[in-house]
């Protein structure tokens, strides 16, 4: 009795916290909040052109670029915070390495899994961030993107008016400007195209009432009417006021992944459990909510692979291995969109498959390292890159002569052949 008491009190005295776990602790969590921070802001700023280009027309373009950049945050933590759990325990695992304390704790007789307790801490931290996120935040950001849109195409920051393109005010009604002024609405070198009359005017002004209603006020211009004998009656105007329902540009697409992604926690529980809703809609709310808890538990499988490919080779530097991680990651989420769209109706037999495959993976790439030595995964790269481009060597001519087969054909073919 006594030795097994020893035995546990020695395992207890190896899991509890140390300097050590205090200063990984530290390491690893700097460098996933800053890490964070960068995937986060390369995001807003790869969608701050496309973002620009929906408010071309807005008023205050610069306000709402800041409101649809903070409603699409939610959206970048959730590639963000996985990406930041891998390279900050890989990264900081490299860094022990270089100085060979990473070793030193093996031949102490540490475990991984005891050298991996404060990252796997973190890791636990960051799938808790992660859930909320994909359960709360990210669906409120989502729902506030599509009131912002909404707004814009109803006109209520301004109507987006196409220069140089007719746009269609009703069945009988089409405006055509030839480009803005500095003022919010204002529109010049303005033609107006009714029925039969033509309207032409140096400036114009056009304004929405928010409900998908404009009225285009024409400074003072001219209008040709054509007759049904043929002749033509010019007038002159000092201004004229013209109303149309133009048709919107529908920004906010109505596809069932999207009424789910707008949806939190309790709304996916509660409509996955609504006998009256259509089965259809059952099974994809209960895949959604399925999928956003294992994107979670997946943060907890990371420390390990971080730990495989984090690891450098002895004799050389290596890196690749690193970007094996990412591409990793891409590719659950990948996968993890594939199960949770294609098989919706057994969403919780696929869900655990694929949490399984994840697993696997993970273990077969850690037993790898371990059986192979210290950066396995780069050495296997570097072994494989001779042959790619060996194969490749092979199958550019081949690639080439197809080309230009493929050019040759039609100045082949004679006319009847043709």
């Amino acid at each position: 009795m006594s030795r097994a008491m020893d035995r546990l009190t020695r395992r207890v005295a190896i899991w509890r916290p140390g300097a050590i776990d205090r200063y990984l602790f530290r390491l690893v969590g700097l460098r996933m909040l800053s890490v964070i921070g960068v995937v986060v802001t390369i995001m807003t700023l790869e969608n701050a052109p496309r973002l620009t280009a929906d408010l071309e027309h807005a008023d205050m373009p610069g306000r709402l670029l800041w409101r649809l950049s903070l409603d699409l945050v939610p959206e970048h933590l959730a590639i963000a915070i996985p990406v930041a759990v891998l390279v900050a325990v890989a990264f900081s695992v490299r860094t022990l390495a270089g100085r060979g304390e990473w070793q030193m704790l093996a031949a102490a007789g540490m475990s991984p899994a005891r050298a991996l307790a404060a990252p796997t801490l973190l890791a636990a931290l960051a799938a808790g961030a992660l859930l909320v996120n994909g359960l709360a935040l990210r669906p409120l950001g989502e729902r506030s993107l599509d009131g912002l849109y909404t707004e814009l195409v109803t006109g209520s920051h301004g109507v987006a008016v196409p220069l140089r393109e007719p746009v269609p005010l009703d069945a009988d009604t089409t405006l055509m400007a030839e480009g803005a002024g500095p003022a919010p609405g204002e529109l010049t070198g303005v033609l107006v195209r009714r029925g039969a009359t033509v309207l032409t005017a140096g400036s114009a002004h056009i304004q929405s009432d928010g409900r998908g209603h404009v009225a285009l006020l024409l400074g003072e211009g001219s209008s040709l009417e054509t007759r049904a004998d043929g002749s033509t009656q010019r007038l002159a105007f000092t201004g004229m006021m013209l109303h149309g329902q133009p048709p919107m540009l529908d920004l906010v697409p109505g596809n069932l992944r999207h009424r789910l992604d707008r949806l939190g926690g309790a709304g996916l529980w509660a409509l996955a459990h609504d006998g009256a809703a259509d089965a259809t809609l059952r099974d994809g709310a209960a895949a959604a909510l399925l999928a956003r808890i294992e994107a979670a538990l997946f943060c907890l499988l990371l420390p390990w692979l971080a730990a495989a490919v984090g690891v450098p080779p002895r004799r050389r530097a290596g890196g690749a291995a690193m970007l094996v991680g990412v591409v990793l990651i891409v590719l659950h989420l990948q996968t993890a969109a594939v199960v949770e769209d294609g098989f919706a109706a057994a969403a919780l037999g696929a869900t655990a498959a694929h949490a399984a495959l994840w697993v696997a993976i993970t273990a077969g790439l850690t037993r790898f390292v371990r059986a192979r030595g210290d950066g396995a995964i780069d050495d296997a790269i570097a072994r494989a890159v001779p042959a790619v481009r060996r194969l490749v060597a092979v199958l550019a001519p081949v690639a080439t002569l197809r080309a230009m087969l493929g050019r040759l054909r039609p100045a082949m073919l004679t006319p009847a052949t043709r």
